[in-house]
């Protein structure tokens, strides 16, 4: 029997199987690799990097964990009246980095908060710095609010209870975690 047109009748045994589902490894701290950083378009089309990291080590060794990084940029104003410019991926960007004992690139001018912008972050920036490096990190459950400002509220579920986002807090380089040396050139056909 075939999933019925109205999909609140259907036959369970006619679903199709989700595969092996792992949930995401408990709050904590985790010795991390760098997997693969990509920049790509998020659902509702806002560029974004998307990066996976690998459980080094402990019971959850092997375990993947992804972050997603928005490169889009607001503008805002000052408390002195003058207009600033800021991205909260992007400074989640740079406090990684930063984690991992690497400066700021200076990556010139790339427009911002565009798929390009993810491209070259995560290929020239991300790929080629953390390249090798095992990070410490804290991975944090964090309330999710509505609004802006002075009128942001805590999003709550069906049940009325507050929702939640698992969160990963950069802490350092792990013990042992030195870079791998890299070709200048590795990735610079990645974002071009």
């Amino acid at each position: 029997m075939a999933v019925a047109e109205d999909l609140n009748i259907m036959n369970l045994a006619d679903l199709d199987d989700i595969g092996d589902f792992k949930p995401l490894p408990p709050v904590g701290k985790y010795v991390v690799r760098l997997q693969e950083a990509t920049g790509k378009l998020s659902k509702k089309g806002k560029p974004q990097v998307e990066c996976l990291f690998e459980i080094q080590d402990g019971p959850h060794a092997g375990d993947e964990l992804k972050a997603w990084y928005g490169v889009d940029v607001k503008t805002y104003s000052r408390k002195d009246g003058s207009e600033g410019k800021r991205s909260f991926g992007i400074s989640k960007i740079r406090r990684l980095l930063e984690a991992a004992g690497e400066p700021i690139p200076d990556q010139g001018q790339i427009p911002t908060g565009t798929l390009k912008a993810a491209q070259v972050i995560a290929a020239k920036i991300i790929k080629k710095k953390l390249a090798g490096k095992k990070l410490e990190i804290e991975s944090k459950d964090e309330p999710m609010f509505e609004g802006t400002g002075s009128a942001r509220t805590p999003k709550l579920n069906a049940e009325g209870k507050p929702e939640v986002f698992r969160s990963f807090i950069p802490l350092g380089l792990a013990s042992g975690g030195a870079a791998a040396v890299l070709d200048e050139d590795e990735y610079a056909d990645d974002a071009a």
